[in-house]
């Protein structure tokens, strides 16, 4: 039912180098200031030994204050710790120390967001995966190939990063609801057999990899919602049957097995979204009806009424997004459609004040994708579309700041 869908160079910058160089060292001491001495006479002067002492000794005094002052630096050749021929006399003054060398920064490698996993053991689509309560993963039904729906079911095991078979289901299905239960099991509702709508459930036990079948739901019905309740109960609501769009709910109770019809919802809705709040109603709102129109509407399920209480509307009508109850007890509601329009914007809801008021919006607009709640209370939203490609992009929304940040991600 999905409709069809028909970056820069890093400048461098040029490092620049400084090298000093001593003084060669066959200089004449002379060239320091000094008078050169007279040419060489047949006869001795007396005054030679004096002339003598005052050129050594002057000779030793302009090298020392070179050294002192850092003059006379190694060269490029010297070793790590080059000092000074004077530093080794007695009564040297200063020594000569090596240049500092810059520590090299290593280029900081990111590591990829994703990355292979083994594959299962049938290509399948619209199927269903939940997460069990050992962290392994049930995947069941969907199409495996353009007309056929499966009943088969695979577990992932995060541990070895493989899959293996497990039981099937007893109907074939594509498009149901998987819901995790309090007791560990995953009750599956509804969905296609690939021909016909179903009104079926069934229930998988993770101890034994079997399904049993359960109570069937008072309609069939597929592109519904289920919703684990505080109670343990599961609501199910709205949905497609019959090429019309339903406002009809029932509940499942496990403990005796079977649904029983609650109250409706005021709108008709299907590819809706639903989230159980902190204080056990649970919040529905948007999907489209009937003729595919987006709603803006939202509902409020109470539990202890069993009845449905339509609230104020989103800032937008959509379809087809994301909905996330926050670590502050809001809900976060992004992207989806309208129309033919792919959305980037997203809106929180207060429970508090049952008000519905915009936030910042995604860096990509998509419909279709997948949102959850990471353990920092910011959430992670992947995938989908935007109306012409399938999306690899991912991003992350910080309730704190109402802002959303892009995730590089890598194949």
């Amino acid at each position: 039912d999905r409709r069809a869908f028909a970056r820069r160079p890093h400048p461098h910058q040029a490092r620049r180098e400084l090298s000093l160089s001593p003084p060669p060292t066959n200089a004449s001491p002379w060239l320091a200031g000094g008078v050169p001495p007279a040419a060489p006479t047949t006869g001795r002067s007396n005054r030679f030994p004096l002339l003598v002492v005052l050129g050594i000794g002057l000779v030793v005094v302009i090298v020392a204050g070179l050294a002192a002052t850092g003059v006379l630096a190694p060269s490029a050749k010297s070793s790590s710790n080059p000092v000074s021929a004077a530093s080794h006399m007695p009564g040297a003054i200063g020594t000569l120390k090596p240049l500092p060398t810059a520590t090299p920064t290593p280029a900081a490698t990111l590591p990829p967001r994703f990355a292979a996993a083994g594959a299962m053991a049938n290509p399948r689509a619209s199927e269903s995966a939940t997460v069990l309560q050992d962290g392994r993963v049930l995947v069941a039904g969907g199409w495996i190939a353009t007309d056929k729906a499966t009943n088969t079911a695979e577990i992932y095991d995060p541990k070895i990063g493989a899959f293996a078979a497990t039981g099937s289901m007893h109907s074939a299905r594509v498009w149901q609801d998987a819901t995790l239960l309090q007791d560990g099991r995953v009750l599956m509702t509804g969905g296609s057999d690939g021909h016909y709508r179903v009104a079926s459930a069934e229930i998988y036990d993770p101890k034994t990899g079997h399904f049993t079948v359960t109570g069937s739901m008072a309609a069939s019905r597929v592109e519904h919602t289920a919703t684990l309740l505080a109670d343990g109960r599961v609501l199910v609501m709205g949905g497609n049957n019959n090429a019309k769009a339903l406002g009809a709910a029932d509940v499942y109770d496990p403990k005796i097995g079977k649904f029983t019809k609650t109250g409706s919802m005021s709108d008709a809705r299907q590819y809706t979204t639903a989230v159980l709040l902190n204080d056990g109603r649970v919040l529905v709102a948007g999907g489209v009806d009937t003729d595919l129109v987006a709603l803006d509407s939202a509902e409020i399920f109470s539990s202890a009424t069993g009845t449905f209480s339509k609230i104020g509307s989103m800032t937008t009508p959509r379809a087809y997004g994301t909905m996330t109850l926050l670590s502050n007890g809001s809900v976060l509601i992004a992207g989806g459609a309208t129309g033919d329009t792919i959305l980037d914007s997203a809106e929180t809801f207060d429970p508090t004040t049952a008000v519905f008021a915009p936030t910042a919006p995604l860096n990509d607009a998509r419909e279709f994708g997948a949102a959850v709640l990471l353990a920092d209370g910011s959430v992670l939203i992947v995938g989908g579309d935007d109306g012409t490609v399938d999306l690899a992009s991912a991003e992350i929304y910080t309730d704190d700041y109402g802002s959303v940040t892009p995730q590089t991600t890598t194949s």
